[in-house]
């Protein structure tokens, strides 16, 4: 016969388990990216990308002022449209499958747009803003 200090142990350890478990799950449905913030770039994603935007997408304070001298604070404040544009034109070339990729091009395009009518266009980055919608253009073309 099990005495009650065994029985209690057993039903502590359960309800241990069980609580780990639980926080496991959540975790997952919190960590795992949702269809909204589906532009949201993963950790290789932004190593992929010019320093000043993985300063940017990764929240480096640091960084992201010492960028923000460097390239103006004008260019700095939407700097994040033009990084997720390099992102959505890296999906793209990492799918074959049409839409998706006529999606992510469309999606690149329209970040582009964004910076180029709010950056100077004596900017930094303008020329290469341009010169990135235009290669997401060509990509487009079936």
């Amino acid at each position: 016969m099990k005495r009650i200090d065994q029985v209690s142990e057993t039903s502590r350890d359960r309800a241990a388990g069980l609580l780990g478990a639980g926080l496991l799950l959540l975790g997952a449905v919190l960590l795992a990216p949702s269809p909204v913030r589906a532009a949201e770039p993963t950790a290789l994603e932004i190593v992929m990308l010019p320093p000043y935007c993985q300063a940017r997408l990764s929240g480096d304070r640091a960084a992201m002022e010492q960028w923000s001298a460097a390239l103006g604070k004008e260019v700095h404040l939407h700097i994040h449209h033009y990084c997720y544009g390099l992102v959505y034109v890296n999906r793209a070339n990492q799918t074959f499958e049409q839409r998706k990729r006529r999606y992510l091009l469309n999606q690149a395009i329209s970040e582009f747009d964004y910076v180029l009518k709010r950056w100077p266009p004596t900017s930094t980055l303008y020329a290469e803003a341009q010169g990135q919608k235009a290669l997401a253009q060509m990509l487009e073309q079936p």
